[in-house]
């Protein structure tokens, strides 16, 4: 709890002490749009200069104190204000204070690719016990939202879940690694690498960067890995858990030592059927969002289910996979009719985009394709952010989008130029065609749908206008005679 004492502690100030004699801060928020519970006096708003008032003046009265770097004049005698010199320092200066009261599990996620599902499958299947939890919203994972959670947690509440972005680990950056104050009680490592090589120097460099998390994990705490990682990756994670004497429990979909692994799967009615060794013990679920990828977050999650305690393995939580959905454009599943009344199944998988999500949504296309009679349409775009690596990681794709078992594959953006040359090279008899303009390739997509046909759509969001065949794509649809179904 925040008090007019506790606060006192910190360099600032009272704008009006007058009016700031009774507070009693439980709960908090980052910005006025959040205010939506009425939570006068044990509400708080936190701006950082960068972030507009907007939409304050209608949500005041739920707000029992604002941190803030200037004075708002206009709610000087109505709201108290307590002003800092830097709320980025003030807000990990409470952060330190208040991790150490805080004794309920925290779990911290970091990786190149699926820290975002994994910590909402985390959050999805703790929710049929509905606990009091703190997590994340979005993808809401910079350097603001570490320290921020940690305040959160004041509140006490059963979970804290803190998706965490490289940016947040970074030791250069003002007050270093933040995961200082989030001091993990269970560390997942995601995979890594494939992404961002624009701004790092290699797979290895990312590893080092993430390890950050693993650095700070409470002394004997859980690191949850995936131990197909590369092996050079894995050893920097293995040493840094190990230095924490942390336990280290292990995933896969084909190393048979680890704690869990994939016996097998199978696409059905539009659900991935899970088979996994266990604990020794062969475990069974449908999950809603079936690529490789998802079901390594989904073994990450069990594991992490399992280390807090709960039996994850009961149909009590089994369950939950079937109806857990991920962030929009994240394996997003959506139903059209063509012109001529034929369904129309898409998957856009267009939310974000680093080589192991490639491949992962390229491999769930060709294990999906066979359940669908009509044609069966990939559509690719590049990876961003990759620098001068770009073209020869984009390689990397030629041999999984040649045996893909597409009817037409539509690649997009620069780097797939060469990659589509090379994959006709490789599969001379698979239609494949590189296009410049979007709208072409929108065009030729709609062409192609006949009765129950499959479309896949992966490919970053930023660099191009590739983002747009989100909204292109259905537009095409419907003006063709179409209409959306689901």
């Amino acid at each position: 709890m925040l008090t007019v004492k506790t606060l006192n502690k910190y360099e600032g100030y009272f704008a009006n002490p007058d009016i700031a004699q009774e507070i009693n801060i439980t709960r908090l928020v980052d910005r006025s749009g959040r205010l939506v519970k009425p939570f006068k006096n044990v509400a708080m708003v936190i701006t950082y200069p960068s972030w507009s008032m907007d939409g304050f003046e209608e949500k005041k009265e739920h707000c029992g104190l604002i941190i803030t770097e200037q004075v708002y004049e206009e709610y000087l005698d109505t709201i108290p204000q307590y002003i800092v010199p830097n709320t980025e320092d003030f807000m990990y200066q409470l952060a330190l204070d208040i991790r150490p009261t805080y004794t309920n599990p925290v779990v911290g996620i970091t990786g190149s690719v699926g820290k975002s599902s994994t910590r909402k499958m985390i959050t999805h299947l703790l929710t049929v016990d509905k606990p009091d939890m703190i997590s994340n919203i979005g993808n809401h994972n910079n350097r603001h939202s570490g320290p921020y959670h940690i305040v959160k947690a004041m509140r006490n509440p059963d979970y804290v879940i803190v998706e965490i972005s490289a940016e947040i680990l970074i030791k250069t950056k003002r007050n270093g690694n933040l995961a200082k104050v989030v001091q993990p009680d269970i560390a997942i490592m995601t995979k890594t690498g494939g992404a961002h090589l624009a701004r790092y120097q290699s797979n290895e460099q990312i590893a080092e960067i993430k390890s950050g998390l693993l650095e700070e994990i409470k002394p004997n705490g859980t690191a949850i890995l995936n131990s197909s990682t590369p092996e050079k990756e894995l050893a920097i994670f293995i040493k840094k858990a190990e230095a924490k004497n942390a336990t280290i429990l292990t995933y896969s979909l084909t190393d048979k030592t680890a704690d869990i692994y994939l016996i097998k799967q199978v696409w059905e009615d539009n659900m991935t059927k899970v088979t996994a060794m266990f604990k020794g013990k062969e475990i069974s679920y449908s999950l809603s969002m079936g690529s490789d990828g998802m079901i390594e977050n989904s073994f990450a999650t069990i594991l992490t289910l399992d280390s807090l305690g709960l039996d994850v393995a009961s149909d009590k939580y089994l369950q939950r996979f079937a109806t857990f959905k991920s962030l929009v454009r994240n394996l997003m599943h959506r139903e059209f009719q063509n012109h001529e009344g034929g369904k129309v199944t898409v998957m856009d998988d267009t939310h974000n985009a680093a080589m192991p999500s490639m491949i992962n949504a390229i491999k769930f296309f060709t294990s999906a394709a066979p359940t669908y009679k009509g044609n069966k349409v990939l559509i690719i775009s590049q990876v961003a952010d990759l620098g001068d690596a770009g073209s020869t990681m984009h390689r990397e794709l030629v041999p999984f989008i040649a045996d893909s078992g597409a009817d037409y594959v539509l690649t997009y953006s620069p780097l797939m130029e060469n990659v589509t040359k090379e994959v006709s090279a490789i599969n001379k008899e698979l239609p494949i065609k590189w296009f410049e303009n979007l709208d072409e390739l929108v065009d030729v997509a709609v062409e192609k749908l006949d009765q129950d046909s499959f479309i896949v759509m992966k490919g970053s969001r930023s660099d191009s206008d590739f983002k747009e065949i989100t909204k292109r794509l259905p537009l095409k649809i419907i003006a063709s005679g179409g209409k959306k179904i689901k």
